[in-house]
């Protein structure tokens, strides 16, 4: 059995009484084959190159002691549970890995045979209705495709001869599978339209029909809204309805639009369905048009009245926004223009209320335009704030457990090493740079006192790590670790007679390396072992 102690660079050794190499052949195959892999950190090398190292000495030939597997590894402490743990990471990580990739491969196929059939598709309708009125539906082919090319591209780097790291391939393919998703659902976002469009070749007829009922319906209406229009007239000055006075002229011009489109259609119909479907969905836009604008005049009324108290709420909220603009963005470029923007709205609103609609409209896109230019801006300020609120804790939190361990350092004297005081000197310096940062750039400074409080715990771990040893030490001076329970395997005591008898077979080369080598005898086997 090998046992590596990791992080406490410490080897141990032991085979069981009868084995057929001598302590001196055993020992030379440790000067040999272990401790050089020791030396670099390869574990796995070491276990590997001494069992080969033990078979390659037994001039017998290998007996039953390897048929089982040859030489145990076991890694010591957190050093050991570590490698190990990352060996299992790394086999989860790599099939992860291949996971991600092959769902990468599947969507890059599954798309472009979307894409394929979408192009054909789109070429058939492209011959009934022309291109014109099949334009959105290409232009969305078209960016599809583009993102395709990207995908395909990416997946080329994966498949090429310069060889990726594990993280670079993962990227990749994430990507890959981004730019799928984009892909598929912008077709999908025009499936529905797509299959509106194929029906409405068959639905020509009736689409005509309802559309010329449609018209009749929306024609009753101007009467209406122009009564509408004079009550307003009546209670609210001229300069006030500016917005929605000439919506009856308008909608009727777009009625008459309209239903030329529906005569026009139903004159085409059994000569060229294609144009017809184009007349029909030139009049639905017409009387869609037409209907918003009598939906207006008839809600003026209403909106009017709450006027006064909407630009009141807006021009508070853009008073807010051109407070924060000027505190926090005062010189920048990306919302100097929506500022000013929305200063010339609010000063106008202010000054006037001729169109209290027009007022409110002009405050709200003002209001819209710059809250989206100061929104990343905020959130850097929302950043900043946060770190400087969570800052003063840390930095004393920290501090008072840089003092701890330094008086833990101080308190023990040379046992510590300079693993523990080198981090702990760090943490110091990490400290220093958050305090003198904490005002003018409390991010940053939060940062460096992370980084301090990350150091610290490893220079505390250090330095209990050489307290341990050294006590360890000084309760076992003749052994390696002490023993792992029992009367066999590991036994740092006992036997002395047989350890004169062992250290009198040691080879030459054994003896060069007895300053970091003990062995020793129990009743259940032979053990040797020291550091590295």
């Amino acid at each position: 059995m090998l046992a590596i102690a990791t992080e406490e660079r410490s080897w141990g050794l032991s085979v069981p009484d009868d084995f057929p190499l001598s302590d001196g052949e055993i020992d030379q195959v440790v000067d040999e084959d272990l401790l050089s892999h020791l030396r670099d950190s390869d574990w796995a090398g070491a276990a590997i190159a001494t069992a080969d190292g033990l078979v390659a000495a037994d001039r017998t030939g290998p007996g039953p002691w390897i048929a089982g597997g040859g030489v145990l590894a076991v890694g010591v402490g957190v050093g050991g549970a570590a490698w190990w743990r990352r060996q299992r990471e790394r086999s989860t990580a790599a099939a992860a890995l291949a996971d991600l990739e092959q769902r990468s491969g599947a969507a890059l196929v599954a798309v472009d045979d979307a894409i394929r059939a979408s192009e054909q598709e789109l070429s058939f309708a492209e011959a009934q209705f022309g291109t014109q009125a099949t334009l959105d539906f290409r232009t969305t082919i078209d960016e599809s495709r583009a993102l395709m090319t990207e995908a395909f591209t990416e997946r080329q780097r994966l498949d090429d001869d310069v060889p990726e790291s594990d993280p670079q391939r993962r990227t990749i393919a994430e990507h890959i599978i981004d730019l799928c998703t984009r892909a598929d659902e912008a077709l999908d976002a025009k499936a529905k339209e797509f299959e509106a469009l194929r029906d409405l070749h068959r639905r020509a007829p009736e689409m005509l029909a309802e559309l010329a009922t449609r018209a009749t319906e929306i024609r009753a209406r101007v009467a209406a809204s122009r009564a509408t229009l004079e009550g307003l007239s009546a209670r609210y000055p001229a300069t006030a309805l500016d917005t929605v006075d000439d919506h009856p002229v308008e909608a009727e011009r777009l009625l008459d639009q309209a239903q030329h489109h529906v005569e026009q259609g139903r004159a085409v119909l059994e000569t060229d369905r294609a144009a017809a479907v184009a007349h029909a969905r030139s009049a639905e836009a017409a009387l869609g048009h037409a209907s918003t604008l009598l939906d207006v005049l008839d809600g003026a009324d209403a909106a009017l009245q709450a006027a006064p108290v909407l630009i009141a709420e807006r021009l508070a909220a853009v008073d807010g926004l051109l407070a924060d603009a000027a505190t926090h963005a005062a010189d920048d470029p990306s919302v100097t223009p929506a500022a000013e923007r929305a200063r010339i709205a609010a000063e106008g609103a202010r000054s006037s209320s001729a169109d209290p609609l027009a007022t409110v409209a002009a405050l709200q896109d003002a209001e819209t335009v710059l809250a989206s230019a100061l929104a990343p801006v905020l959130a850097e300020v929302a950043r900043i704030e946060q770190a400087r609120a969570a800052l003063a804790s840390t930095i004393s939190r920290v501090d008072g457990r840089i003092r701890v361990v330094s008086q833990y350092v101080d308190s023990r004297g040379a046992v510590i090493g300079s693993e523990a005081r080198t981090r702990l000197s760090e943490a110091g310096r990490h400290l220093a740079q958050a305090q003198q940062a904490q005002d003018a750039d409390p991010v940053t400074a939060l940062g460096e006192a992370e980084e301090a409080d990350r150091l610290v715990a490893s220079a505390d771990s250090f330095a209990r790590a050489d307290i341990s040893r050294a006590s360890s030490a000084q309760q076992t001076p003749q052994g390696w670790g002490g023993g792992w329970g029992g009367g066999g395997g590991w036994s740092g005591g006992g036997g002395s007679s047989r350890r004169r008898s062992s250290s009198s077979r040691r080879s030459s080369s054994s003896r060069r390396s007895s300053s970091s080598r003990r062995s020793s005898g129990s009743r259940g086997g032979r053990s040797r072992g020291g550091r590295f």
